[in-house]
């Protein structure tokens, strides 16, 4: 049994000393489990008081598509603060995903922040479109 096994059962512990204790172990751990950030988001929408919690360990952890639907419902229904942590932790999401996922998130991001991830999506396309193209050419005057 390794860490995040035994770690696991703590992370939505009702012992509040157990449970901080767990996310902050997690939150430094470099490799967590996938689902792991869909109970903790799941979490914050039950107990938004512990958002902050939650919100910390949830930053270092790999987020995917699966979790947005929850993050938009913890945007739309949070305080302030809250807002403002999640919002932040879907700035976290990998550039894929929050283009993939442009109309869930519509909300999340202003027109001026979807400009520019639109924009850096484009430039990466475009880069690799010149790398294929340049190695290409390679691969030619090699032969």
């Amino acid at each position: 049994m390794n860490l995040t096994d035994k770690i696991e059962p703590h992370l939505t512990s009702e012992d509040t000393v157990v449970r901080q204790f767990a996310l902050e172990a997690v939150s430094t751990y470099p490799s967590t489990k996938r689902e792991w950030p869909v109970r903790l988001m799941n979490k914050v929408l039950e107990h938004p008081e512990e958002t902050i919690n939650y919100s910390s360990a949830l930053m270092n952890m790999t987020l995917t598509s699966e979790i947005i639907p929850l993050l938009v419902e913890g945007i739309e229904e949070g305080d302030d603060l809250n807002k403002l942590l999640l919002k932040r932790l879907a700035a976290r999401l990998p550039l894929e995903v929050k283009i993939e996922n442009r109309e869930a998130l519509q909300n999340v991001f202003s027109m001026e922040e979807w400009s520019f991830l639109t924009e850096l999506d484009e430039a990466k396309e475009e880069k690799l479109e010149l790398w294929l193209v340049n190695h290409q050419l390679r691969l030619e005057l090699s032969e």
